[in-house]
């Protein structure tokens, strides 16, 4: 691997580049066909789950393993910012609800990673629809 990359922080910033463009697209395809976008996020994360393929955020645990990197800073970065935009577009440009729908995500990211369960995202589905009955 080290032929392609010049180092571990090159191959994790190029690995987390991919994932947040990858993220981006699903997100887009997904909320063509949801009536309720800002579920979207949530969703994907208990397939995520249900794959068997989950072992917590990506950004997250580049963040602990490469703390002082300032490119994985930057992905990491890139990453929620395109989330919260994400969730602000969601909710017609509330930035307020968009920051608690972004908190909620994040915690049902990391309650999945110390204890898998769909019911962790279900719940976190709920308090979200909280958050968002709670301006109309």
């Amino acid at each position: 691997m080290y032929n392609h990359f010049a180092s571990k922080e090159e191959i994790v910033v190029t690995y987390l580049r991919g994932i947040r463009e990858q993220f981006a697209l699903a997100l887009a395809k997904n909320s063509a066909v949801a009536s309720r976008s800002y579920e979207v996020p949530f969703r994907m994360l208990k397939m995520t789950l249900a794959n068997g393929d989950f072992y917590g955020c990506p950004f997250s645990n580049a963040l602990v393993e490469l703390p002082d990197s300032e490119s994985v800073r930057q992905e990491v970065s890139a990453y929620r910012n395109s989330l919260l935009a994400y969730f602000e577009l969601a909710v017609d440009g509330d930035s307020v609800m968009a920051s608690k729908l972004m908190v909620v995500y994040n915690g049902a990211f990391l309650n999945c990673k110390l204890s898998p369960s769909k019911s962790t995202i279900d719940n976190a589905i709920e308090i979200a629809e909280l958050i968002v009955s709670d301006r109309r």
